[in-house]
């Protein structure tokens, strides 16, 4: 066999602190006698990743994704130890998120619905009872696009999810502060793996715990806790760079991590039968307006007689802005989501799989109406450590209540608003599943 001193396998090898001998074989015993057991693990586990054919000829020049592939390799071997860091466990009234439907309606979809009796309650399918539901994801690290972002996001009021890749932030320019202070703003920080299923080194379970995990230890008051699929659910890395590298994206492990993952299927999710974990999402908005391409036309979500897009979940998503065609083409998009802003609720990525997870399995109990007093409780069979956003509950009012309540949850104040239908008033109640006694009066 050829003597591979020198050659860029081994090379790449010595930069991770591994020395093994001449021969790459790993089936001669000899071969891999010098090194620890660790070190022959770790040396194996590299050839397996990088997928390399070692033969008498294998003292080559490296190709050009394998050369891709070796720096962000070298890169993540810089990378912090992890931590140890203990992981809840799905069980039944704390799940972390719900399973597959698989095509099977968990509820049916209905239009408002409008209590009644005084004191009746009824949970809102969408936040403050929208029709809908939209969230603006923008995946990678492409903070060139922030003022851009920030100052239409600010101009409309909306807030949007990032997808951030975990081991690029320090590259070029970059820093975490970068992302603080989107976060300080209210937008929404998620993950978008640790490195985009490009670093050898990374199976999947550790490339979707250190996402978690750098992200956390780097982003004040973070909850990372969804999750963007590099190259989507079916990881289709088809003429990428990455393509060499063998690590698929796993729907069992990503759901120990996540409560919620996007996928980049274009498609408006029907929000009573869509796969959390697999939510599809329209690239760049494309045929936000067309009202010929129902797969993609917003409008379709408020239209009573689509049976599949109806008061269902938009989710688009953007990467790089390449002109100033697709800023302007995103103000139109903006603009549009303000003029319906009455029907539809533009929240974050993470904000929406929450609510309608939560939404699925709530149901209100112990409900009193006494002394112009209304009591009640909310409860899901989600986790409580992920799932704490407020459910947004009609309540029938008597017109003597007036239009100036008072909401407390577990003795805390909450939002409580005054609304009227065909002359009816009704409270909208905004409070957490499982976090105790809710008490509305008249203020």
């Amino acid at each position: 066999m050829a003597d591979q001193s020198g050659s860029w396998w081994q090379i790449l090898l010595g930069k991770l602190g591994i020395q093994p001998v001449t021969s790459p074989q790993p089936s001669n015993t000899a071969d891999t006698a010098a090194l620890s057991p660790e070190e022959a693990q770790a040396y194996e586990d590299l050839r397996n990743s990088l997928n390399v054919v070692f033969d008498n000829e294998s003292n080559r020049e490296p190709t050009a994704a394998e050369t891709s592939v070796t720096e962000s390799t070298l890169r993540s071997a810089e990378a912090p130890t992890l931590r140890a860091v203990p992981l809840p466990i799905s069980r039944p009234g704390q799940l972390l998120n719900l399973p597959d439907p698989k095509g099977i309606a968990r509820y049916t979809i209905t239009g408002r619905v409008w209590p009644n009796n005084l004191g009746e309650a009824s949970i809102c399918m969408w936040k403050d009872d929208k029709l809908a539901a939209f969230s603006l994801t923008i995946d990678d690290n492409h903070i060139q696009d922030h003022p851009f972002w920030t100052q239409l996001c600010d101009e409309f009021g909306f807030k949007a999810t990032w997808f951030v890749i975990g081991n690029q932030v320090s590259w070029q320019n970059e820093s975490w502060a970068n992302w603080q202070a989107l976060l300080n703003a209210g937008h929404d920080i998620q993950s978008h793996g640790y490195s985009h299923l490009c670093d050898a080194m990374f199976y999947i379970q550790r490339e979707y715990r250190q996402s978690v995990e750098v992200m956390m230890d780097n982003l004040k008051d973070a909850q990372v806790v969804t999750h963007a699929y590099p190259f989507g659910f079916k990881t289709n890395k088809v003429g990428s760079r990455c393509e060499c590298i063998k690590t698929l994206n796993d729907r069992a492990e990503a759901a120990k991590y996540f409560l919620a993952a996007r996928d980049v299927i274009g498609a408006i999710a029907a929000i009573n039968k869509v796969d959390f974990m697999a939510v599809p999402s329209i690239s760049n908005l494309r045929n936000f307006f067309n009202s010929t391409t129902t797969f993609a036309y917003f409008d379709s979500i408020f239209d009573v007689n689509n049976k599949i897009n109806y008061r269902a979940w938009y989710c688009g998503h953007m990467h790089h802005l390449p002109d100033q065609a697709t800023k302007d083409y995103m103000r139109q998009v903006f603009q549009h989501l303000k003029k319906k802003s009455a029907d539809v609720w533009v929240g974050t990525f993470t904000q929406i799989a929450k609510y309608a997870q939560q939404y699925a399995t709530a149901k209100i109990s112990n409900l009193t109406v006494q002394n112009k007093q209304i009591r009640f409780e909310v409860t899901d069979q989600m986790y409580d450590g992920w799932f704490n956003f407020p459910l947004t509950i009609k309540i029938r009012l008597d017109t003597s209540w007036g239009t100036n309540l008072k909401a407390v949850q577990n003795g805390k104040i909450i939002p409580v608003q005054v609304i009227t239908y065909v002359g009816a008033p009704y409270a909208l109640v905004d409070a957490v599943p499982d976090a105790g006694l809710v008490i509305v009066t008249p203020a």
